[in-house]
């Protein structure tokens, strides 16, 4: 019986770790729609589902009969990231831009990918270089990227 509860735990750990697919400039081609924002300890936004939870850091600032405008607020405010996409191409450029030019505006550049250290550095017409940490999950593409000192973690869904 022992034998047999080890077997599953090793099976199902094996299952787990199968489970991140490796970075590579193969599996990042094409081109991937935001599904979820996350600023940590400030909100997650559900782009699909339409719904947005707090951070402990920002909640503790809001008297709870403002939550439910605050909530609001930062989904009206974040609608626009629902237009976000990243493009990777064969020739080793990426575009990242929204459809309406509203949140970010076009960036546009070369890239490469680091399998050893699953990162993707871009280096945009906006922006310096910059290496973003890469996550491959269940099809989704979930980048960490840093503004103002602030890490922001985007989720892509391939389009």
């Amino acid at each position: 019986m022992k034998h047999l509860i080890v077997c599953i735990v090793a099976a199902l750990l094996i299952v787990r770790a199968d489970a991140q697919t490796k970075i590579t400039r193969i599996s990042v081609l094409g081109k991937w729609n935001a599904v979820i924002v996350e600023v940590p300890n400030t909100f997650y936004y559900d782009l699909d589902k339409d719904s947005v939870s707090l951070g402990d850091a920002l909640k503790s600032k809001i008297p709870p009969a403002q939550l439910e405008f605050m909530l609001n607020g930062i989904k009206q405010q974040s609608a626009g990231f629902k237009k976000i996409h990243f493009s990777f191409s064969a020739d080793g450029t990426f575009e990242l831009a929204d459809e309406a030019d509203m949140m970010i505006g076009a960036q546009k550049g070369p890239y490469t990918v680091n399998e050893t250290n699953s990162t993707i550095t871009i280096s945009g017409s906006k922006a310096q270089k910059q290496a973003l940490q890469a996550e491959m999950r269940e099809g989704l593409l979930k980048l960490e990227m840093e503004e103002s000192g602030q890490k922001i973690y985007m989720t892509f869904r391939k389009a």
